[in-house]
């Protein structure tokens, strides 16, 4: 007969932690925020009597808060990625990793450039689907890059 889970004891099949070092990317992992874009976009949408400037800012400060989360989860990426034998990171000028040596973890970025690129040209068609494709390209692109073992080379 089996016996009932008890509640403090974790399940053996429970998903473990990213095999990182840094805490906040165990406990938050890469974080997306659509609440600004949709307050610009509903503002641009609804808001009588603006001027075509001010709808033109409207739309420059969405793609701009596109390209700062994207900058945001870059350097987060960049910080995780760290060597753990050497401690420079892929994406830094002047690192020995610089560049992804694996040509398909170079496809996972890019193609998640690309994927900003053409989101950042539609600014009032982004929706929260939008940010979470690039929150999953963020994630695959960590993965391809543990699994590529860089360290094991360094």
């Amino acid at each position: 007969m089996s016996q009932p889970n008890n509640p403090t004891t974790p399940a053996t099949t429970a998903t473990p932690l990213p095999a990182t070092n840094n805490i906040s990317m165990q406990l938050l992992g890469y974080l997306v925020d659509f609440e600004p874009i949709d307050k610009l976009q509903h503002q641009h949408r609804y808001d009588v009597g603006l001027t075509s400037a001010e709808l033109a800012a409207k739309r420059n400060a969405i793609t701009k808060n596109v390209e700062e989360q994207f900058e945001s989860l870059k350097a987060l990426l960049i910080t995780n990625l760290a060597c753990e034998k050497c401690r420079q990171s892929p994406l830094v000028a002047g690192s020995k990793h610089a560049t992804f040596l694996n040509p398909a973890t170079q496809q996972l970025w890019d193609e998640l450039v690309d994927v900003v690129d053409t989101i950042k040209n539609e600014p009032l068609e982004i929706t929260s689907v939008h940010l979470d494709v690039v929150k999953k390209y963020f994630q695959k692109i960590e993965t391809a890059y543990r699994r590529d073992d860089v360290a094991a080379n360094c």
